[in-house]
């Protein structure tokens, strides 16, 4: 067995996170399963995207244009898309069984409350403004 101080901190948060999950309880499915927060990362972002760039994705969160990951601009896109894969990219595969099985979970259950288009298990806040967006499925076809 791992010692937990071996692990790293993305891998005891997202085994403390799957071990709070409770799929009986009357939100599963009607909240996020995991929110992945980039706001510590701003130098890394802004260093793949001109001012110009960071400008035009608080103007289209602004006026409500920007509803998905998918919707961000292509290096923004692309830096949303390498948080995901370094979350999971750390974890041991237990871990991404048990994930895997709740994000099945999940789904089942989000689709019993009715399958609220806007809302999915996964979303990154990005290091601007504290924007906060959903992953669509497509996104997390092969996490899942």
């Amino acid at each position: 067995m791992t010692a937990t101080y071996l692990k790293s901190q993305t891998q005891r948060e997202v085994e403390a996170r799957l071990d709070q999950l409770e799929p009986r309880q009357s939100s599963f499915g009607r909240e996020p399963l995991f929110v992945i927060d980039c706001r510590d990362e701003a130098d890394a972002f802004r260093s793949v995207l001109s001012e110009r760039q960071v400008d035009t994705i608080s103007e289209w969160h602004s006026a409500g244009k920007l509803n998905w990951v998918a919707d961000l601009l292509h290096p923004a896109h692309e830096f949303a898309h390498a948080a995901l894969r370094a979350r999971f990219a750390a974890l041991d595969e237990p871990t991404r069984t048990k994930l895997r099985t709740a994000y099945s979970d999940w789904m089942a259950a989000h689709q019993t409350h009715g399958g609220n288009a806007s809302l999915a298990p996964i979303y990154i806040i990005l290091p601007i403004s504290g924007i906060r967006l959903p992953y669509a499925a497509s996104d997390l076809v092969s996490f899942a």
